[in-house]
């Protein structure tokens, strides 16, 4: 009887939240001159191009998110918002390592990017209990500039097999725009807080990204690269 229940639990969760839903009442106006701030965070997963592991690609791996934002609805549904991000992906080091061979190296940091942007909103609140409960299903354009930094790496081989025994990567500073979109569900309790489950995207787009490379031969010569 007991693994009834567990079966039954999710279904009842769902009966209950389309009978709210059916019971609701949408007022597109509800929160009209109104502004709230709203904190996500959770898992990244980096673009086709970021995450290659082809010898050209980036090697980046499953990171994180963090956003901030603040969101002023002006009338019907429409606002308009800041919004402040951080992107964080590892490195592939098991890739890398087998595309660099090196003999030895270490790395620190990771593909990091912090975000800097506007949000064009727009909110379909489904009202429960006035000023109690409401479901608002939302969807939000972003986008603005962002910076991009690169992990430290540092390299060494054999003199033997290798013309340059120690290598280094450093990223430098990078600024480019971006445009996103997230769409999600936010539960609010008595027009003061709540909790969201949401869906965020950046758009595909082509970037350069500098960084330097300097390596050394077994002589001590130094070859710098911008």
């Amino acid at each position: 009887m007991k693994s009834l229940h567990i079966t039954l639990f999710p279904l009842m969760v769902l009966l209950l939240v389309v009978t709210a839903t059916a019971e609701a009442q949408v007022n597109p106006n509800y929160w009209d001159r109104s502004g709230y701030l709203s904190i996500t965070a959770g898992p990244a997963t980096p673009g086709r191009e970021l995450a290659s592991t082809a010898d050209n690609g980036l090697l980046a791996e499953n990171g994180l998110l963090a956003d901030l934002d603040y969101n002023y609805m002006i009338g019907y549904g429409f606002g308009v918002g800041l919004n402040l991000g951080l992107d964080h992906f590892g490195l592939n080091e098991e890739a890398f390592t087998a595309i660099t061979q090196p003999l030895h190296y270490s790395t620190s940091g990771g593909f990091s990017s912090i975000r800097v942007g506007l949000n064009f909103l727009m909110n379909v609140p489904l009202v429960i209990l006035r000023d109690k409960f409401c479901f608002n299903l939302f969807g939000e354009l972003n986008g603005g500039l962002r910076s991009f930094s690169i992990p430290e790496v540092n390299l060494t081989y054999s003199e033997l097999f290798n013309k340059y025994t120690e290598v280094t990567y450093r990223s430098r500073d990078n600024t480019m725009g971006y445009a996103g979109y997230s769409t999600g569900l936010q539960f609010v309790f008595l027009n003061r807080f709540g909790v969201n489950i949401s869906y965020s995207a950046i758009f595909n787009s082509q970037h350069r990204i500098n960084y330097s490379v300097r390596a050394s031969d077994a002589m001590g010569q130094l070859y710098e690269e911008e």
